[in-house]
């Protein structure tokens, strides 16, 4: 590593996602899919990309706008550019093909986590809703004892703040995706309902559905699979 490069670099916390990797877990979804949840590294991060160029046309729930957010973060994850960031995303036990994407990172302060976004490819099985408990509980395996967060559409917003109790921060802290109004899952929550009532999934993850996700495999049209219009159809009325 360059001294220039070596300088650009944030520093980590003791307790990182590299030195804490997310635990593997699968969880059964609605139509019977057993999707496995793990976490990226930096260079599977590639495979991922392509999907991206995708989903930032597609004016629906603000995917456009939100993959945006996601294309960028996953080059900054890619480079080194964000504190402590992780990516875990949820794939097809059986096939491999990803049905969804969450990812954060941590603050300077190791009690303090920051949840970036929620993408859901493959919808209708709550495939966001487990991601995104899923993400909350690698922040209490990290050590945080709240995570700030905030949300970019109304379905986000019904998802996390409503479904899970969040409360808004008495502190007023402004959340580095912008200045909407930043919510907390704090430890007590955390334990006291969202892990009894909203986390699910096994462990350990059988070696047969770990193999098959070894590679990635992508949507063969995501623009279909989140708006119901096939892509060619779909780019016509852009």
């Amino acid at each position: 590593m360059s001294i220039d490069e070596e300088m650009l670099r944030p520093p980590q916390n003791k307790v990182n996602p590299e030195n804490t990797p997310y635990p593997p877990k699968y969880i059964n979804l609605v139509d019977g899919t057993q999707m496995v949840v793990r976490q990226i590294t930096r260079d599977e991060v590639k495979h991922i990309i392509p999907l991206y160029y995708d989903i930032i046309k597609i004016k629906k729930d603000y995917y456009d706008l939100v993959g945006a957010r996601i294309l960028a973060e996953m080059l900054a994850y890619q480079q080194y550019r964000v504190r402590d960031e992780y990516i875990l995303i949820g794939q097809n036990g059986e096939t491999g093909e990803i049905y969804g994407l969450v990812n954060g990172h941590l603050s300077g302060n190791p009690k303090i986590g920051i949840s970036y976004h929620t993408n859901a490819y493959k919808r209708g099985l709550r495939v966001g809703a487990h991601l995104f408990v899923a993400k909350m509980e690698y922040h209490y395996i990290l050590g945080n004892e709240e995570v700030l967060i905030v949300a970019e559409s109304p379905i986000g917003f019904r998802r996390w703040m409503e479904e899970l109790r969040l409360i808004t921060d008495k502190l007023n802290r402004e959340h580095e995706l912008g200045g909407v109004p930043t919510f907390v899952l704090t430890k007590e929550n955390w334990e006291g309902y969202v892990v009894p009532e909203r986390l699910f999934g096994e462990r350990p993850v059988p070696e047969e559905l770990l193999k098959n996700c070894e590679t990635i495999e992508l949507p063969e049209d995501v623009i279909f699979q989140i708006t119901g219009i096939k892509k060619e159809d779909y780019l016509k009325e852009l």
